[in-house]
């Protein structure tokens, strides 16, 4: 902030402060060009310009201050005032003028933890590893006071949320006393700035007032502290007072006020003066009674009192272990014409009751009383809020409404009514309100997300925080529901007590849907943590929830999670006491005994006609059924699914065998007729058209119709001969495994019956609790407002529809087996990724990084070591510039780089590109525009081989991208390299690779790192490279937290992803385990320079690039060859 002097003009103000002799048009030329040359606009900017001279300065010189700075295009001007005196210092014209902006600063709203901890990292304190969950740390004067409150004790440890802000309130009190002491001789020892703010308050309150005007408040300083003449200015210096501009209504005129910077402090000792002069609680209750001297508070209409009341909410029950609802009882019970303004006040008191669960001390919180409260019919506070705070105190340690709480409450209904009411609170509040506020579950999500949050937080808040965050894997939001699934990993992850608690506590949730993430999240935490002896402890308790009673859940997705956390623990420990028969597929589970008949599915369908129809979202209901047996859930989830499965059962063909040799005679006969039946009805209908065609159509019709009958008179002889008990298994077990059988062996025309499956999923849909009186209306809205790709929010339908199609996946699995491939070879089912049914890759944290889109493309002199060389030749000619291949990047400075520390790294893949940067204002592609790309790959090849293979691959066009490349499962999760079944299990993998039409042999230097997850909405998933597995296994690399880096065994930094295409790998540790292995490494470039624009096809150029490049006396040698495009 300036000290301007309105007696000058702004710019003599400016030159005189920074001492400058130029003009400020010399000023603002220089540092225009500055702004030119690092390709980014330089700001000037003045804080607070209602101090000083303010408005006599300001007001009839900031057009032409603004006017100034308009012809330089590099220069940004950015002026801060504060709200009240935008009237007298900024004219109103100048407000609508279109080259000016104005902003409304929120403090740090949204950068709440950065501030926090630049706050602590200032005040010399110990950084906080706890959520922060309520807006007032957005607030930097709050900060300031709580901050310069704990820097005074002995721990200078951050309070975790604001319990017993009184005792912090009166910290920073003391705080402010001791600097006073030592700014002026006169207040050592006196104790003033509490003395000033206890009077400041009381005033305020006498005249029922936020404020005083700022000439009264000099005057009563005067008299009461004269021998203190400059302590209202000393108090408004150090931000304890504020001046500011208000309205008076009475005189009808603006008028200067002052009163405390921030107000929940001056509420707080006016309400502590107020109460320090009761002894008893019979006298305070008396006070607060209809008319008494506090009574009349709640009646003041505009909200007043609110801070009052507010500070006494919080006062109350730590002084005299009243609760405000007490010390208002009569407000509940009082008869009162106008109900509107009862409600009013009823619901105030309430609010007040609330919002004190945040400020006060633990101890004063009864919670026997307050639950008997809540259970009262006067607490009818909105559910949302309700559920706003408990999530607000969700991660308090010790405190009554923490996520204990939460889980108390969610697990004592059922899932279709949790659901009822959670699901829309979930979706309308877990992210930002109209002002741009995170809700409490948004921030809870953020915190936990942060960097190294798992290695510093403690056991219970970890436990705490992770336990509310699970409630929302619950959520149909698929963005919500995936973010938290990182964001629990991100936690727990080097947190394997707090994990194995979470498993513990929601081991019998009645919702799969939280717990098949919940083993997704511990899946991803052991394939993060840094310790085995973690991993080891994940496992066992994974293993024995899970396996080892021998029926682990009917979950497809959560047995896969579970296995490969047990499967990872036997990779790293092969002694770990675990039967792996128990933990890999297939398991015992049997297929239901029978499934609906489409008779009984119809009985689940509603009237269209009838009245209540519309009325109940009944629409909703009857979506079930339509959706899975006719519309996209059944053809585009179920049968692509069920069809990667052979139609017989392996698992019953031993039963039906059993089942056979019990029969007497007349029972066999009748089954092998109906197997018999069976097989011809496979002969008449495998090809409809041509039987139709050799028989005739009416022919055709006839026999159908004589099979038909003839079956049905087979079922009524079946019912003589067999036992209700042996009849009903005739009929859903017997007969459909017969039809099974006799299908062709290959998986096109041997397609497996989904029809069943589907009338399955609906009645267990509407088993586990689907009611459209429920969840209609929330499926209604989703329906028709979701985006169906970037923000998917699913039907609560939709979700059980979802749990029952992985439940009769898991049967399946264990009773059918997958075909391989086209030619109808079969095996046992591995894993769910053989029908890519994996949504998650929750190993995956590390964001998306975005990059800037930005309007001017001047290179930006901010270059880091990594970066490639600079491209500026774009003048030439479009053809004889595709035809130069002089001016083209240097590969070699492509392929290694040296860091500042003066290491050497070799890229082992990479992808860069220059694009001639756009003009202003033009479109980026809808242009003619000049590109240069290279694509290299490097190659591991036999020492011996090198000169061979380079001096062949020099002369070759690598367009057509016929060299051998890496390739990994489309469902491989971050992490699974090389060790997981979804790895061993997939087409096998090479290590020498032969290049096409030669005997010569390469190992691919690189590898996918992941595989492709689109149905992943977390923002947290990218394609990234990782070295080979012969450099992986051979040089005893392991992952680094960041995902994309690893470290060898000395846990020395060697190998980074820079960006998702470039690779590095350090050159000293790559070269020494070449030369111990007798190998050496090549690159091949593939690239293109071309001239072209979309929409003028016949004037475009293009030059196809090849290149081999190697190591020789350790520099990168090779060169570019050229093609014309064919």
């Amino acid at each position: 902030m300036l000290n301007l002097s309105s007696n000058k003009t702004v710019w003599e103000n400016i030159r005189s402060e920074l001492g400058l002799s130029c003009s400020e048009k010399e000023l603002l030329i220089e540092l225009n060009n500055i702004g030119k040359q690092i390709g980014s606009r330089v700001l000037i900017l003045i804080d607070a310009i209602n101090e000083g001279g303010g408005a006599d300065l300001w007001y009839d010189r900031i057009a032409s201050f603004i006017n100034d700075f308009l012809d330089y295009p590099f220069l940004g001007l950015v002026l801060s005032i504060r709200t009240t005196y935008i009237d007298y210092v900024i004219p109103d014209e100048l407000l609508k003028n279109s080259n000016v902006s104005v902003l409304n600063h929120e403090g740090f709203k949204g950068n709440e933890y950065m501030a926090l901890k630049l706050f602590c990292d200032f005040h010399e304190l110990k950084q906080p590893y706890f959520p922060i969950l309520a807006p007032e740390f957005s607030k930097p004067l709050f900060l300031k006071i709580i901050c310069e409150a704990v820097k005074e004790t002995e721990e200078k440890t951050f309070p975790q949320g604001f319990q017993g802000i009184s005792s912090v309130f009166r910290m920073y009190i003391h705080t402010l006393n001791l600097k006073f002491e030592r700014k002026r001789h006169e207040y050592k020892n006196r104790k003033i700035v509490e003395k000033a703010i206890h009077y400041l308050a009381y005033q305020c309150f006498q005249k029922e007032e936020r404020f005083l005007r700022l000439e009264e408040a000099f005057e009563l300083f005067e008299d009461k502290f004269s021998q203190f003449p400059h302590l209202i200015n000393d108090l408004i210096e150090e931000n304890v007072f504020i001046r500011r501009i208000d309205y008076d209504y009475e005189n009808k005129q603006n008028e200067e006020v002052i009163y405390f910077s921030y107000e929940r402090l001056g509420d707080f000792f006016i309400a502590e003066d107020l109460l320090n002069k009761f002894e008893t609680k019979e006298d305070l209750i008396v006070s607060f009674q209809k008319g008494g001297e506090f009574g009349r508070l709640i009646e003041y209409t505009f909200w007043h009192f609110d801070g009052l009341l507010e500070a006494f909410s919080v006062l109350l029950p730590e002084k005299f272990g009243l609760e405000i609802y007490e010390v208002f009882s009569w407000v509940f019970t009082d008869k009162v014409s106008d109900q509107f303004l009862r409600k009013q006040d009823e619901d105030s008191v309430n609010k007040f009751f609330l919002d004190s669960l945040n400020w006060r001390a633990v101890n004063s919180i009864d919670n026997d009383k307050i639950t008997k409260w809540f259970k009262s019919g006067s607490f009818n506070i909105d559910y949302d809020q309700y559920l706003f705070k408990l999530y607000e105190l969700a991660p308090v340690q010790n405190h009554p409404f923490n996520s204990d709480r939460i889980n108390k409450i969610f697990k004592g209904v059922k899932m279709s009514k949790r659901d009822g009411f959670w699901q829309r609170h979930m979706l309308w509040f877990c992210d930002y309100n109209d002002e741009n506020v995170a809700y409490p579950i948004r921030r809870l999500i953020d915190w936990a997300w942060t960097p190294n949050v798992s290695k510093n937080v403690d056991f219970e808040t970890a436990r705490l925080t992770a336990q509310a965050l699970v409630w929302l894997l619950a959520s149909t939001h698929r963005k919500l529901r995936d973010q938290t699934t990182k964001a629990l990993v991100n936690l727990l992850e080097q947190q394997p007590e707090a994990l194995i608690s979470i498993l513990k506590t929601f081991k019998n949730i009645d919702d799969l849907y939280i717990l098949e993430r919940i083993y997704a999240v511990a899946y991803g935490c052991v394939l993060r943590t840094e310790k085995i002896e973690s991993v080891n402890k994940i496992a066992n308790t994974v293993y024995s929830y899970v396996f080892k009673n021998g029926t682990p859940p009917n979950h497809i997705l959560l047995r896969d999670y579970a296995r490969n956390i047990v499967e990872y623990a036997i990779y790293l420990n092969p002694n770990l006491k675990i039967d792996l028969s128990l933990v890999r597929p297939p398991y015992k589970s049997k297929m239901p005994e029978s499934f609906p008949t489409v008779e009984k599915i119809k009985e689940y369908e509603l009237d269209q006609e009838s009245l209540s129809f519309k009325q109940n979202n009944s629409r909703m209901h009857n979506l079930i059924s339509f959706s899975v047996l006719e519309w996209d859930f059944g053809r585009k989830i179920i049968k692509p699914a069920l069809e990667k499965f052979k139609s017989e059962s392996f698992t019953f063909k031993e039963e039906y065998k059993l089942f056979y040799r019990s029969l007497n005679k007349s029972q066999r006969e009748i089954v092998t007729s109906f197997k018999k039946y069976e097989e011809m009805h496979v002969r008449y209908t495998k090809n409809v058209p041509r039987a139709k065609e050799i028989l005739g159509e009416e022919k055709y019709a006839f026999h159908m119709s004589v099979r038909e009958d003839f079956y049905q008179r087979l079922l009524l002889m079946s019912e003589k001969y067999f036992d209700t008990e042996q009849m009903a298994y005739l009929k859903y077990k017997i007969l459909p495994y017969l039809k099974s059988i006799n299908r062709k062996d290959n998986r096109y025309d041997n397609a497996f019956d989904t029809e069943p499956i589907k009338r399955w999923i609906v009645k267990r849909v509407f088993d586990l609790g689907y009611d459209c009186k429920l969840h209609g209306e929330y499926d209604d809205s989703s329906e028709r407002n979701s985006n169906r790709i970037e923000n998917k929010v699913e039907r609560i339908g939709k979700k059980y529809q979802w749990i029952a199609f992985f439940e009769i996946l898991a049967m399946v699995s264990d009773n059918h087996e997958v075909f391989e491939d086209w030619t109808g070879k079969s095996s046992y089912y591995k894993g769910p990724w053989q029908m890519y049914l994996r949504d998650i890759d929750p190993a995956f944290i590390c964001k998306d990084v975005e990059e800037d889109n930005k309007e001017l493309d001047y290179p930006s002199e901010d270059k880091k070591w990594y970066d490639e060389p600079v491209y500026n030749n774009w003048q030439e000619n479009d053809a004889q510039w595709v035809d130069n291949l002089l001016d083209l990047p240097t590969v070699k400075n492509i392929l290694e780089k040296e860091d500042i520390d003066g290491s050497k790294w070799l890229s082992l893949k990479k992808m860069v590109k220059w694009i001639e940067p756009k003009s202003i204002g033009q479109d980026e592609y809808d242009r003619r525009r000049k590109e240069v790309f290279y694509m290299l790959q490097g190659y591991l090849v036999h020492k011996k081989d090198k000169s061979k293979i380079t001096k062949w691959l020099s002369k070759q066009n690598f367009w057509g991208r016929w060299m051998p490349e890496s390739s990994v499962p489309l469902s491989l999760i971050n992490r699974e390299n090389f060790w997981s079944p979804i790895y061993k299990n997939s087409e096998k993998v090479r290590k020498w690779e032969t290049i096409s039409n030669t005997n010569y042999k390469v190992i691919i230097a690189s590898t996918d790192a992941v595989g492709e997850m689109s149905d992943d909405k977390s923002g947290a998933h990218f394609y990234y490279d990782m070295p080979c597995k012969t450099l992986f296994e051979g040089l005893g690399l392991k992952y680094a937290p960041i995902d994309g880096d690893f470290i060898n065994l000395e846990g020395n930094f060697v190998a980074q992803n820079i960006n998702h295409r470039d690779l590095l790998f350090k050159k000293e540790e790559l070269l020494n385990y070449l030369k111990e292995n007798n190998l050496e490494i090549i690159w091949t470039l593939l690239g293109e320079k071309m001239s072209y624009n979309s929409r003028d096809l016949n004037n475009n150029h293009f030059k196809e690039l090849s290149g081999v490049f190697y190591i020789e006396n350790d520099i990168v040698k090779g060169d570019i060859i050229s093609f014309d495009r064919e």
